[in-house]
């Protein structure tokens, strides 16, 4: 927000940005936690980069076809495979992925990573299954910005007040919980500007559920007048 709105930094520079800050975020991690929004800039910059071209109807039909989603699932496999074989060495001591040709190598690694997961969920639009992850879908920036402050809420309930240290036990309720109750927060607290502030500076002038009714009358009334 500061960089391109503020001082109107293009998608380029942004890009080369991102990427020193990448390269430079492991050299701050003794200093200060802002080595994670370093290291995690280049993505933000990434997305905001290619966005016009996601929305290409080209770009659209290329992710659509059946095709690539069978040859990005073996890619998708192998390089998760050498991730996790290569996460750890020594007996967990070194962190591969932590000098800089290993981060060098992990860029690609993340990168076939969203592209088949944008393959897969348009497989699942068309194949028309799983339709309740659209609601998650629909919710998805309250569950990043939520997830982990949830997640390690109710991790620390359970060890600390239950006596619960089963891995996957801690898993499946961060998980389920991690990513619920932000939808909940939201439909409660936020939808119909009750709580706002949580998300933006200003109140906005109407309720994300007005607009969507409204929208809603707009489309009926379209289709009555086309009838």
């Amino acid at each position: 927000l500061l960089t391109k709105v503020r001082l109107g930094v293009g998608p380029r520079l942004q890009l080369l940005i991102g990427t020193g800050l990448y390269f430079l975020g492991p050299y701050c991690r003794e200093v200060s936690m802002m080595s994670d929004w370093m290291e995690y800039y280049i993505f933000f910059a990434i997305g905001d980069a290619i966005t016009g071209f996601f929305f290409r109807p080209s770009t659209q039909q290329f992710l659509k076809n059946a095709w690539v989603f069978l040859l990005a699932i073996p890619v998708f496999a192998l390089t998760q495979l050498h991730y996790l074989d290569n996460y750890y060495l020594n007996n967990g001591s070194v962190y591969y992925f932590d000098d800089q040709l290993g981060r060098l190598e992990f860029l690609p690694i993340v990168f076939i990573g969203c592209f088949s997961m944008f393959v897969l969920a348009f497989r699942l639009q068309i194949w028309n299954v799983l339709s309740f992850i659209r609601v998650l879908g629909f919710h998805s920036l309250q569950i990043y910005v939520m997830h982990v402050i949830v997640s390690a809420f109710v991790r620390t309930i359970l060890t600390k007040y239950f006596g619960i240290f089963n891995p996957y036990v801690l898993l499946l309720s961060g998980i389920a919980a991690g990513v619920l109750i932000p939808v909940a927060v939201y439909n409660l607290l936020i939808k119909d500007n009750i709580g706002w502030f949580l998300f933006t500076p200003r109140k906005p002038r109407k309720s994300v559920a007005a607009e969507a009714a409204v929208q809603h009358k707009t489309e009926k009334s379209g289709e009555k007048a086309l009838g």
